[in-house]
């Protein structure tokens, strides 16, 4: 049987801003603010480059925020969730330019810790493989105020076949390497702070998110922070709709599928570009809207492409990918 993923793009209008560097000037972190717990989450952690997230106090969005958990998108209707308006209206501020401009700086991870946290623990932090670090060692790149024993911040990059993060690079603190004992005490009702040197930003526009583990236990993927790449000043971005052709939802809650959707194409002077976007079962909006047809239907947001004309190529595992037709973004839109 030939099975189809569509993707159908649609641009819309966005709040324009202007940001050049990797890291932009962000007010120092307030250790007195106060942790608000989403679910089993035992962190609150936020990302620099940010900006207020009112629904989370502290910098930088996370993909709860992305997703409107406050809300449930209607499919074939545009999402006025607040909270994920945030990211629409604000992510100029705080997104940083792919690195064909050469974009290199730093990234802070902030940790508040709250009370049911036990006292001896470690932190892993999954740097997304697209990042390039350039100081001599990663280790080099590593500063936190959790410890100052460079014999518990170490770092590694995953195999092809990690279960939790395949290629990814992951950053160790507080946890000795040679022998594999708790080397850290952290204080409730702490902030603590893991800042990464001399990252060059990834090539290729998009959303890009921190997997972030404490103890080898996930903090929730709707904690997790993210920054969003673009490739000019004044970008685009678009609202994708896919529709596969199986695996529908209604009666089959584990049928989900995932992939992503990768846009190329060439701006009015002739640079290539591209951007890149994933789905997964937080991205379900609802089943196929086409009568008698099997099949699910998935939204995702390609955020930061330039102005130029495209071509999305939409993929997942189990079905042939599909292109679309070229179609014409334009500055801010």
């Amino acid at each position: 049987m030939n099975k189809k993923v569509l993707a159908i793009a649609i641009a819309t209008i966005m709040i324009l801003g202007l940001f050049t560097a990797l890291t932009p000037t962000v007010q120092a972190a307030d250790d007195q603010r106060t942790c608000i717990l989403y679910g089993a989450s035992p962190f609150c952690v936020f990302l620099h480059p940010g900006v207020e997230d009112s629904y989370k106090p502290g910098w930088s969005h996370t993909l709860d925020t992305l997703w409107g958990n406050q809300s449930t998108p209607v499919p074939g209707e545009p999402d006025t969730n607040p909270q994920t308006r945030q990211v629409f209206d604000k992510y100029l501020d705080y997104s940083i330019l792919a690195s064909a401009s050469d974009s290199v700086g730093d990234l802070q991870f902030d940790f508040t810790i709250p009370p049911v946290v036990g006292a001896n623990t470690y932190i892993d932090i999954y740097v997304p493989p697209e990042f390039t670090w350039l100081a001599p060692t990663r280790e080099e790149s590593i500063w936190t105020d959790v410890t100052n024993d460079y014999q518990y911040i170490w770092t590694s990059t995953r195999s092809s076949y990690d279960p939790i993060a395949p290629n990814w690079v992951r950053v160790r603190i507080g946890r000795d390497q040679w022998f594999g004992q708790h080397g850290v005490v952290l204080i409730p009702g702490t902030t603590y702070h893991v800042r990464l040197f001399d990252l060059k930003a990834p090539s290729v526009a998009g959303l890009y998110h921190f997997k972030i583990y404490v103890s080898g236990v996930s903090i929730g993927a709707g904690n997790y922070p993210f920054v969003i790449v673009k490739n000019e000043l004044n970008p685009a971005w678009v609202q994708v709709t896919v529709r596969t052709h199986a695996y529908a939802v209604a009666g089959w809650p584990f049928a989900f599928s995932s992939g992503s959707v990768l846009a190329e194409g060439t701006t009015p002077e002739g640079r290539a570009v591209s951007a890149i976007g994933y789905w997964g079962p937080m991205e379900w909006i609802g089943d196929s809207v086409v009568p008698g047809e099997l099949g699910a239907m998935y939204r995702l947001y390609l955020f930061g492409l330039a102005e130029g004309t495209y071509t999305l190529k939409a993929e997942a595992s189990g079905f042939n990918p599909t292109v679309t037709e070229r179609f014409s973004v334009y500055a801010g839109q």
